[in-house]
């Protein structure tokens, strides 16, 4: 992506900020497949359009950005997670770790000093867009699965679109939501209390197989 684009994105995405973190159906500015844009430029709903469809899409050859989230910070996947994800399938989806670096490469503009934003999510959320992936698993432990909580950030301060009965309120050891990187919505989570990773890729790919 030329640094032209990474300005006109940055300034696009921040305003859409302003309005909710969930405002990201933007003018296309980086590279993602043709579909996903002619749906946005067509319809005023695009974004519930796209939440609609994504349960038939994530069980059909999609892969799905996988990231993980330590008190509110975005950190590298350890190897054994690495290694869990990589081996998980459901259906024809596959699972790929996001380089903790890789909002850094969608905005450049981000501080890089061990300062966090408030809007990690969206961040990993664009870099998902980036990498060319429709969806993302981000998940976390400890303090990051505690009761309307994820990721150290209360749901509601997230912008993710959350439905009141999703698994993301609930408590646990463990927690991973499966969100629609365009949209925001959050098309599903689990919770375990064993936070070994089987349990956790265990729950994700039932979640999923339910969906």
């Amino acid at each position: 992506m030329t640094s032209l684009l990474k300005s006109a994105l940055i300034a696009t995405i921040f305003t859409g900020f302003s309005a909710g973190a969930n405002a990201l159906c933007f003018t296309p500015l980086i590279d993602a497949p043709d579909a996903v844009y002619a749906v946005l430029a067509a319809s005023p709903n695009a974004a519930a359009d796209l939440a609609a469809d994504a349960k038939t899409k994530a069980l059909h050859g999609a892969t799905v950005s996988v990231a993980r989230l330590h008190k509110g910070r975005f950190l590298p996947t350890p190897h054994q997670e690495t290694k869990a994800w990589s081996k998980l399938s459901v259906g024809s989806a596959r699972f790929m770790p996001l380089p903790a670096s890789a909002h850094f490469d969608v905005l450049p503009g981000i501080a890089q000093d061990g300062a966090e934003s408030t809007n990690k999510i969206d961040e990993i959320r664009l870099a998902a867009i980036d990498a060319g992936h429709d969806f993302v698993l981000i998940y976390a432990t400890g303090s990051g699965a505690f009761w309307g909580e994820f990721g150290g950030q209360r749901l509601e301060h997230t912008g993710l679109v959350v439905n009141e009965a999703s698994a993301a309120h609930e408590n646990g050891d463990a927690k991973a939501i499966l969100v629609q990187a365009y949209s925001g919505d959050v098309l599903g989570a689990v919770t375990t209390w064993a936070p070994d990773m089987d349990s956790l890729t265990n729950e994700v790919k039932s979640m999923i197989e339910a969906l």
